[in-house]
């Protein structure tokens, strides 16, 4: 497996950040220097259609999804050209990574052993309460098991979770890859699923966005996404079983597309 770290060249405290935890994990791993568009040439903003973004997401691309799309794909091209590995872990510099060395491992040899092209390990913005909030309304059918206690399956869903960690083969590198003029987000995973890649994700998440720590480089919020809250009661219930009934009816679904088909 080869680890690549995407963080801006400047970004001192965050690269000082990860070689901390690194360390303690005792993992190699390579810097991607993000590309930053207020600063990079014309040449390297030639590689992003913007009248495309437009044309699937119905407005322009900020500057920051720009950099994202083109510094993520940097990362996986990179990976090609240096390496006859399996397997990518691409993390962000704010990464904060929930597991042992050992799981981890064992999380790759599983991916790498499945029918799986990517594998999602965390998503941006969440603590517990909007990681048990997405898993119910957004299920995992559990397919595979790392280390007896990590679950590894498709969800119902594909949506824009961010790309704090992932892992992805040479498969779906090449394919995300190949595509001519980057235009869509880092992290639409339901658009590369159209590519004819097989996504799956890790229950519980291994990788957050270490918000608490780190700011933002995006002008994003530093906390965490939250679900539907209402003071009165009846409501509260109304939603909580609306939820439930929604996520049970999905994780039937997604067990008759995945094991009685065999998808």
């Amino acid at each position: 497996m080869i680890i690549k770290v995407v963080s801006l060249k400047q970004a001192i405290d965050r690269r000082k950040y990860i070689f901390k935890k690194f360390s303690n994990l005792r993992l190699i791993y390579d810097f991607v220097d993000a590309i930053e568009p207020s600063t990079c040439s014309e040449e390297i903003l030639s590689n992003f259609n913007s009248s495309q973004f437009k044309n699937l997401y119905g407005r322009s691309p900020t500057l920051a999804e720009i950099g994202a799309s083109l510094s993520h794909h940097l990362a996986r091209k990179k990976f090609l050209e240096e390496s006859d590995q399996k397997t990518l872990l691409v993390l962000e510099d704010d990464a904060k990574i929930m597991c042992t060395k050992d799981e981890l491992f064992s999380i790759v040899k599983v991916f790498e052993q499945s029918k799986f092209d990517i594998l999602i390990l965390g998503f941006s913005k969440c603590d517990d309460e909007f990681e048990k909030h997405i898993n119910t309304i957004n299920p995992i059918l559990p397919m595979y098991k790392a280390m007896r206690k990590i679950s590894i399956g498709p969800r119902y869903l594909h949506t824009t979770s961010g790309t704090v960690g992932y892992l992805v083969n040479r498969r779906s590198s090449k394919k995300m890859s190949n595509i001519s003029k980057i235009s869509v987000l880092s992290d639409d995973w339901g658009y590369f699923s159209k590519l004819d890649l097989k996504i799956a994700y890790t229950n519980p998440m291994i990788i957050r966005e270490n918000f608490t720590e780190l700011s933002s480089q995006a002008n994003h919020n530093n906390f965490s996404q939250v679900p539907f809250k209402d003071s009165r009661n009846w409501i509260s219930l109304l939603v909580f079983l609306r939820k439930h009934f929604y996520g049970l009816y999905r994780k039937i679904l997604l067990y008759f597309i995945f094991i009685l088909y065999k998808k």
